[in-house]
């Protein structure tokens, strides 16, 4: 389908591969219809493979923070959250793990201040910079 010819975030693929090496489980989170559109489960999984991300989980529906609740909470020591959604980013927030939004339109204008538990950053390579100054 279309949707295999989006491309992925600059830097995004190279950045989750680091955050499995520092020891981070992956779990990719979509609001992708796939009970609408039998074809995009599989679409998702093909264009994940093909733009060389490799996530430990793939979970599908709108409420992207309770799917994140359910499926992962307990289960790992340090959850991150990282959106092209300020709503979703917030909600992420809102159930108190560290949160990043990614803006790329912050390169033409000065970035917002954190708000409500949510980090605002133009790409990656400062989610990893953040990142690997907790350890």
């Amino acid at each position: 389908g279309r949707t295999l010819n989006i491309p992925p975030i600059k830097g995004a693929a190279e950045s989750v591969a680091r955050l499995q090496e520092l020891g981070f489980a992956i779990a990719i989170v979509t609001t992708r219809k796939i009970r609408e559109v039998a074809r995009l489960e599989y679409d998702t999984y093909s264009w994940l493979g093909s733009n060389g991300f490799y996530p430990d989980k793939v979970l599908f529906g709108y409420d992207k923070s309770a799917l994140a609740r359910h499926f992962l909470s307990g289960e790992e020591t340090h959850i991150i959250a990282v959106e092209d959604s300020l709503k979703h980013a917030l909600d992420y927030a809102h159930e108190g793990w560290d949160s990043f939004y990614i803006d790329p339109a912050l390169a033409l204008v000065h970035a917002p201040p954190s708000q409500e538990g949510v980090v605002h950053v133009q790409g990656f390579s400062q989610i990893i910079e953040v990142v690997q100054g907790w350890q």
